[in-house]
């Protein structure tokens, strides 16, 4: 799946390595999260649908687990896997950069991703398999 790369305070970030499954599972923990705001057409945290402190964990530790940076030539996970290693270092602790990666990885790569998917189905609610053949053969192009 390719994303748009993103930049926040002069670093840059796009989508790492997932697999489709860790992509459902990331998505089925973020969904409850947000909702649209009607004023701005994207995606904003839901304070009232707050879930266990588990999922939320889950949830943060993948997208961080799953986002890169771009550090001089090579790109690095924000988080790397099962371990307390950011990177930058100093990203563990500027919230509102962790807090616009969420909201980047919510609104540009899982809600796409989930409306590209109820756009393939047909009138009988079941999955449209030729028209979603043909866009991840567009994807991987």
């Amino acid at each position: 799946m390719e994303a748009k790369a993103i930049i926040i305070e002069g670093m840059t970030f796009k989508l790492g390595k997932i697999s489709p499954v860790e992509l459902m599972t990331v998505a089925q923990a973020g969904l409850g999260l947000y909702k649209k705001d009607p004023d701005s057409d994207t995606f904003v945290i839901d304070y009232s649908s707050m879930r266990s402190i588990e999922t939320l964990n889950t949830f943060y530790t993948m997208v961080f687990e799953h986002t890169e940076v771009q550090i001089k030539d090579k790109w690095l996970p924000v988080k790397e896997k099962g371990r307390e290693i950011w990177w930058p270092e100093s990203i563990a602790d500027n919230m509102d950069a962790l807090i616009s990666i969420v909201n980047w990885f919510m609104n540009d790569i899982i809600f796409p991703v989930f409306q590209k998917s109820s756009e393939s189905k047909n009138p009988s609610g079941s999955l449209d398999q030729s028209k979603a053949t043909t866009e991840a053969v567009k994807e991987k192009e």
